[in-house]
């Protein structure tokens, strides 16, 4: 099985341990189109990727107002999922512990001095680096209110670049941004 397989079922796993109560339908035609997950995900031209698979939404065992994409060459993927309010913190909290300690790496994950990213819209957020099967991959967990976010790719010469992964999470910023523009009009 390859690289990209083995992680790809990693992420899915992630969602399992997410146990938010699910979005229904009528909920989901309440909210801004900016405010789906589909239209919250980065496009490949955010992290200079060659090409952008389908996006797949809802994704199983999440929320109705989920979708994940992943990204080539190499490793890339981002999803997003919303939960209810009330259980997004213990949501957010499993999700950190799965995602950084669930993957077998040769050196722990660990906070990457070459990035100076800080988010100017989430409310929580992780960004770590480790090695997978011989892989730097970096990894950035949000929340942004009740939406919890995973963007992950591999860093390398044959890969992409530490740019490339923090482009792709001031694309996440931006996308986050837009959707609390449409949310807080409707608000009001």
């Amino acid at each position: 099985m390859n690289k990209r397989c083995i992680l790809f079922a990693i992420t899915l796993l992630c969602g399992i341990i997410l146990l938010g109560c699910i979005i229904t339908n009528q909920q989901l035609a309440s909210i801004p189109e900016k405010c789906l997950a589909k239209n919250m995900l980065i496009q490949m031209d955010d992290i200079s990727a060659s090409q952008e698979d389908a996006v797949f939404s809802p994704m199983p065992d999440e929320p109705a107002n989920s979708a994940i994409v992943s990204f080539s060459p190499g490793y890339a993927t981002m999803h997003v999922a919303q939960h209810q309010d009330k259980y997004i913190l213990d949501n957010y909290q499993s999700f950190v512990e799965f995602t950084f300690r669930t993957v077998s790496t040769n050196n722990p994950w660990s906070k990457p001095v070459d990035l100076s990213f800080e988010s100017t819209q989430a409310d929580e957020f992780d960004i770590r680096c480790g090695y997978i099967i011989g892989d730097r991959r970096c990894i950035y967990v949000a929340r942004f209110r009740n939406y919890l976010v995973y963007f992950g790719l591999s860093v390398g010469p044959e890969n992409y670049s530490s740019e490339d992964f923090e482009a792709g999470m001031l694309a996440i910023d931006r996308e986050m941004s837009e959707c609390f523009t449409d949310l807080d009009a409707l608000s009001q």
